[in-house]
């Protein structure tokens, strides 16, 4: 990623958003979580230690592509579409 599509990321507020919902769809919704989900049973303790190093490992997955020539093709991608469009918005947070 070079610094144009960072700076987009830090003033865009669509795009922080669309990222954000890209994060979590890519990491987790279409991970292991989703397989748990499906199922509809409870999660135990070995259940969400997979869920978690499932979604870690995507989110580096996903960090380690915006990190590269390819995050700036991402990026471009979330200014004009919304990967996840019925999905809510992130709400603006409140950082201080």
């Amino acid at each position: 990623m070079d610094i144009k599509s960072f700076k987009e990321i830090q003033n865009n507020e669509v795009v922080r958003k669309r990222l954000a919902k890209k994060i979590v769809r890519n990491c987790f919704r279409d991970g292991v979580f989703e397989d748990f989900h499906a199922r509809g049973t409870r999660l135990s303790q070995e259940d969400v230690k997979e869920i978690m190093i499932d979604s870690v490992n995507r989110t580096y997955k996903l960090l380690t592509k915006l990190s590269i020539a390819m995050g700036d093709q991402i990026i471009d991608e979330l200014k004009v579409k919304d990967e996840v469009p019925k999905w809510q918005d992130p709400v603006e947070p409140e950082i201080f």
